[in-house]
């Protein structure tokens, strides 16, 4: 059986960017879980050719619905990953989120398990389709 080197290659990761405050207005309730509604972002830029730097980001932040006592934290957080590919930009833009999203959902939870809040543990996603639905949902609202 003959191995098949990929044609993207991962160089590693930075994280960018950390932003944790706690709610001190919080009121916790008993055994009421908390809504969280995250926010996903990606942004690729090529360096040359073939090198390429890929951020992925993540905010839980309230709605401008939310009361401000029913969230225990607000996040934001961004790593920054650098790939070579030579080419489709759809692989990069697609594979190279995925790579980093396991590195992205520990993060996650290491930092609001060291926070002394409950640690927030996102499930196994989808991403690449959560933000082509999400980019979708954007154009629409250009266009209107």
């Amino acid at each position: 059986m003959e191995i098949v080197q990929s044609m993207l290659n991962f160089y590693g990761y930075e994280v960018n960017k950390i932003i944790f405050h706690k709610n001190e207005r919080f009121i916790e309730t008993n055994n009421e879980e908390v809504s969280l509604k995250p926010f996903f972002w990606r942004e690729i830029s090529k360096n040359d050719a073939n090198d390429y730097f890929v951020e992925i980001g993540f905010e839980i932040k309230p709605d401008e619905n939310s009361d401000d006592q029913s969230f225990p934290f607000y996040l934001t957080l961004s790593i920054v990953g650098r790939f070579a590919y030579s080419g489709d930009d759809t692989i990069i833009k697609e594979n190279a989120v995925a790579i980093l999203f396991p590195y992205l959902r520990a993060l996650i939870t290491t930092i609001t398990a060291n926070s002394n809040v409950p640690p927030l543990i996102l499930p196994t996603l989808n991403i690449v389709e959560m933000l082509k639905q999400e980019e979708t949902s954007e154009d629409s609202q250009i266009e209107n």
